[in-house]
């Protein structure tokens, strides 16, 4: 009696896919959570972190760059596309490092054993990873004098966040390595639709999360915005619901 073939094991590309799966709702939550309870919005930290650490004529030209497209676009006016394009590099910096991230537990799992292999080496990427940021976050002189008495709530939350997403990783990469392949076709169209409807719940939870953390973010963001103050000119008269008011 012949022994059933071995699983295949998820492959690199398989990573990236389920990285950026991953790095799209952490982003939208890190947002959400800093416009609801003032948490870290780790995409822009990084934004600060950069021109210390970076030849500041490769942060400029991507800056330039970025407001080139954003103008060309008529996105809005000058201040305002200097910093949309800070806000576009940091949350794609930290982006790439997640998804980065995500493709090295595929990577380095492939090459253990054991049923949890994956989970394993998502904990430790996933700390590896939080302890850097974490370390990035805590350097920045605007958390040193404003979010001093709050650093250990900050670092706690970003740690979570990045271990949680390591673990998530590894977990999806223990499912699909447990998904049977045999060398008969039809087994082998039916592994593959196993693994691609898991993919395609994976993407609809994504994409709930993202969409969800986007909205309460913009909502709260418009609702931050403070009215403009009426501007009467020194010579013209004094509104009368201002006389009404001083009477």
């Amino acid at each position: 009696m012949s022994t059933p073939a071995q699983p295949r094991p998820p492959g690199i590309l398989t990573g990236l896919l389920v990285g950026i799966l991953i790095a799209l709702p952490v982003i939208a939550i890190f947002f959400a959570l800093n416009a609801l309870v003032a948490l870290p919005a780790l995409p822009i930290n990084v934004m600060d972190w950069l021109p210390n650490n970076l030849p500041n004529d490769l942060l400029n030209f991507g800056k330039q760059t970025m407001a080139d497209v954003l103008i060309a676009l008529n996105i809005g006016r000058l201040d305002q596309v200097a910093k949309i394009a800070e806000g576009i590099i940091g949350t794609a910096t930290l982006f790439g490092l997640i998804v980065l991230a995500i493709v090295a537990v595929f990577g380095i799992a492939r090459t253990q054993k054991g049923p949890r292999a994956g989970t394993l080496t998502g904990l430790i990427v996933g700390l590896a990873l939080g302890v850097l940021l974490v370390l990035m976050y805590a350097s920045l002189p605007l958390v040193q004098f404003e979010r001093a008495n709050a650093l250990l709530i900050d670092s706690a939350y970003i740690m979570g966040m990045l271990v949680g997403s390591g673990l998530i990783a590894g977990l999806i990469y223990d499912r699909l390595a447990r998904l049977p392949e045999t060398s008969s076709e039809i087994a082998a169209s039916a592994e593959q639709l196993n693994r691609r409807q898991f993919l395609v719940r994976v993407g609809g939870s994504t994409a709930t999360l993202t969409v969800a953390g986007a909205v309460v973010s913009l909502l709260r963001s418009a609702g931050a915005v403070e009215p403009v103050e009426e501007i009467v000119a020194p010579d013209s008269p004094t509104p009368p619901g201002r006389l009404r008011s001083l009477a």
